[in-house]
């Protein structure tokens, strides 16, 4: 009974256990993510922001890395900045022509807003600032235990195909 200790061999079991704990982390993570943008930190309208969330596993020489975000950007805004107080002005016009919205409650819940026909005009709009509402950085360290967990489970199943006979 002879055991394949050759590097070639170690090196490619132990790049497929990179690559599953990667894989494994990169679900994770974006399931967390997904999460926070359906209603944890941030209120779902469209869904567009929740399906862009993507990962990626890239394999390098001596490990890998994993890359997860989206490519919409208000997302990255939300992340990393939030907004500061700002005014909105007319650019062409004399006065800001802002809508009258009525709110009408159903016996049966809910609520909707409806036009009722008249403007209000306003010079300015002071718009108040907004903190920023991370998303990504939460659902990682909601996940890095249970991240940690897999990888031990997977390396000793890595551990464990190396030294049997092959």
């Amino acid at each position: 009974m002879a055991i394949d200790l050759t590097p070639g061999r170690i090196r490619f079991i132990t790049r497929g256990g990179v690559r599953r704990i990667l894989d494994k982390a990169g679900v994770r993570i974006r399931n967390g993510a997904v999460k926070n943008l359906t209603g944890r930190v941030l209120n779902r309208k469209t869904g567009r922001g929740a399906s862009s969330v993507f990962f990626k596993v890239r394999m390098l020489n001596r490990g890998g890395s994993v890359t997860i975000g989206s490519r919409v950007f208000y997302l990255r805004m939300w992340e990393l900045f939030g907004h500061g107080a700002y005014t909105i002005v007319p650019r062409r016009k004399k006065a800001l022509k802002i809508p009258v919205l009525s709110t009408t409650v159903p016996a049966g819940g809910g609520f909707t807003l409806t036009t009722t026909g008249g403007f209000i005009l306003r010079s300015r709009v002071n718009m108040p600032a907004v903190a920023k509402k991370p998303w990504l950085e939460p659902a990682f360290n909601d996940e890095l235990p249970a991240i940690r967990r897999d990888a031990i489970k997977i390396m000793a199943k890595v551990v464990e195909q190396i030294f049997t006979t092959g």
